[in-house]
């Protein structure tokens, strides 16, 4: 292929359609640029089928070259520049000189000049701001880094062996530290069959999934390449694969006829191969590059191809001897699929911007808004989780609730404790019981809360709140998160880690802000009447909608995020309003808290009550005889 011939070039302006190809044309043939030129415009080639009509602008750039260069950049280049008739995707950039160097950042399509990569910006991002001259810039620019082999930033990731694919993979999230194996190997199945079909893998005991049968290999250590074309037969993946040291043939020839009982050979197979990177060749290697491939014929008609095995007319399996001459042999269409990895806890805290913590929570009631925030706080990474609640999930609940329609009619713990376990696959543990009820889970509870690292109650229960701050023997930090009657204000209450505020002490002085605050004048209002939903008279719940419930939740899963980093005591209310749905937040400051035995009886006195008593009996001494108290 010759890529100056290819574009049959003129200057006729008034055949161009786009807007951007009109304004790059103009900007060149007026001579704006003192370092680009204008060679003419042209049609799109039928041989290139780029998925929708484009229009080319030929141009020359002349970059500026250091004289000691470790590329073949030279001081003129041309190329064609292609604009699409949608202007969905990034002008191309096809190189019209047939020898221009495979580097890094180019890519390579079966039948297409080279095209080069400018920028890893989103084209609904970059073409706000593209301007004709900023385009010839980032491209001379281009030009300058590859020349000196700087094109390939120090801290950027290593280039993939290809950005194309025909579908996705879905990879356990330990499959690279557990690759090739102990033994270990991976069940694969179909999940969705689109256009782009979806796989899924998880450990097993057996190679053979309902779908395909997996093989995965591991080459050698190999520095990145350029990006290749995707290949769509098994004999392309095998010359890609050559390039990166990995003879797929040989490999085939050995592993099929062992690996792959006679039983199995009419399922697709699917090829899963490591690839050690490195970015030098003396480095170390900097990324497991996973290959995944499912052909599109079965296992049989692959190691006909391969050669690994001859079928007789009497359709009986023979081993060839020797090389097998595969020219001619038949093509085996392939799927090449995008691998992804299930998320860990770590990676979860990472996308969320988080420290990973890897606390013991045990979460008490995971109703409307407990249901939320342990499944916000849960997909963050946050916490080993064990679930409390004795309740079952009613249709009425479905409106605020984490859990759906599905899971109507089992105790809330039971689908709350699998949601949040299928995270990262978790354990989570579940206890069917309410905090402080006697019963044979009793003991369970008392171990759950003593185990725990932190103890987070979504109850809105006040015997659960006391039973927690009392009762409760463990010297487990608590917090205490709940919503106003009429879902328009949250409230924190979160012990200090060493626990000389408990959750009664913050309690108390939590409702004295509420009584002498005057932000919080309205703060226990509650809805106009409440709602049955069921038969008795007992069977009834407020109006609230979820988007209260569910803003708070986000507040609330925040608000743990934040104390648990630091071990001071805590209260704090978030107030929104209902029309605009802005939400301002509300310290209340904390005072430390004597407590004293007189009489039998426990006393607990915080050291505001103390002042307030001192400001009040002063002016009276010396007549002042307990009247303060009242």
């Amino acid at each position: 292929m010759n890529a100056e011939t290819l574009f049959t070039h003129s200057d006729a302006p008034d055949a161009l359609s786009s807007w951007r190809a009109k304004e790059l044309r103009e900007f060149l043939a007026q001579g704006r640029h003192s370092f680009a030129s204008l060679i003419g415009c042209a049609a799109q080639p039928p041989s290139l089928q780029l998925g929708e009509p484009h229009e080319f602008v030929l141009v020359e750039v002349r970059p500026h070259i250091p004289q000691i260069k470790l590329k073949d950049i030279r001081s003129v280049e041309r190329f064609a520049i292609g604009f699409g008739a949608s202007d969905s995707r990034p002008p191309w950039v096809f190189t019209l000189r047939d020898d221009f160097p495979h580097v890094l950042h180019t890519n390579t399509h079966k039948g297409w000049p080279l095209s080069l990569c400018l920028s890893d910006e989103p084209w609904p991002e970059a073409c706000l701001h593209w301007t004709p001259s900023t385009f010839i810039e980032d491209l001379r620019g281009w030009l300058r880094r590859t020349a000196i082999d700087g094109n390939h930033a120090i801290d950027q990731q290593l280039e993939f062996a290809f950005l194309e694919w025909h579908g996705d993979l879905i990879l356990p999230s330990d499959f690279i530290e557990r690759f090739p194996a102990d033994g270990s190997t991976l069940r694969v199945s179909q999940v969705h069959d689109g256009p782009l079909p979806t796989y899924s893998a998880v450990w097993g005991a057996s190679v053979v999934g309902p779908d395909v049968v997996c093989l995965a290999f591991s080459a050698k250590p190999h520095v990145h390449q350029p990006v290749a074309a995707r290949p769509n037969t098994l004999k392309e993946l095998a010359a890609l694969l050559d390039t990166h040291g990995a003879g797929l043939y040989a490999t085939l020839r050995e592993a099929l006829p062992t690996k792959v009982p006679e039983a199995l050979r009419e399922k697709p197979l699917m090829l899963l191969l490591l690839l050690p990177m490195q970015r030098h060749a003396s480095g170390e290697v900097e990324l497991q590059q996973v290959v995944a491939a499912v052909t599109e014929r079965s296992i049989r008609e692959v190691g006909e191809a391969v050669g690994a095995w001859i079928l007789t007319p009497d359709r009986k399996y023979g081993i060839p001897f020797g090389m097998m001459e595969l020219d001619g042999q038949p093509e085996v269409p392939v799927q090449v699929l995008n691998p992804h990895f299930k998320i860990t806890r770590k990676a979860a805290a990472w996308f969320s911007g988080r420290e990973p913590r890897g606390v013991k929570v045990c979460a008490v009631g995971v109703g409307a808004l407990g249901s939320q925030v342990t499944e916000l706080l849960a997909s963050s990474g946050f916490g080993n989780w064990t679930l409390i609640d004795h309740d079952k999930l009613m249709p009425h609940n479905v409106v605020r609730h984490a859990l759906g329609d599905t899971e109507i009619g089992k105790p809330k713990v039971r689908p709350m404790s699998a949601l949040i376990g299928a995270m990262f696959g978790d354990d989570v543990r579940m206890i069917e019981a309410s905090v402080g009820a006697q019963g044979p889970q009793a003991v369970d509870v008392t171990k759950a809360l003593g185990e725990a690292n932190l103890i987070l109650d979504f109850s809105a229960s006040v015997a659960t709140a006391r039973f927690l701050a009392i009762d409760e023997p463990s010297n487990v930090r608590r917090a205490s998160f709940f919503l106003t009657p009429d879902g328009t204000s949250s409230v924190l209450l979160a012990e200090d880690s060493s626990r000389t505020l408990p959750l009664d002490a913050l309690e108390m002085q939590y409702y004295r802000a509420a009584c002498t605050n005057p932000l919080l004048a309205d703060h226990f209002n509650r809805p106009v009447e409440k709602v049955n939903f069921s038969r008795t008279c007992r069977d009834t719940t407020f109006q609230i909608p979820n988007e209260l419930v569910s803003l708070h939740a986000s507040i609330g899963a925040h608000a743990v995020h934040r104390f648990a980093q630091h071990g001071s005591a805590v209260i704090r209310v978030w107030q929104t309003d209902p029309e605009t749905g802005d939400t301002r937040s509300l310290t209340v400051p904390t005072t430390s808290v004597t407590t004293g035995t007189v009489n039998g009886w426990w006393l607990s006195v915080d050291q505001h009550v103390v002042e307030r008593m001192n400001q009040l009996r002063s002016p009276k001494l010396p007549r002042e005889t307990g009247g303060v108290l009242i």
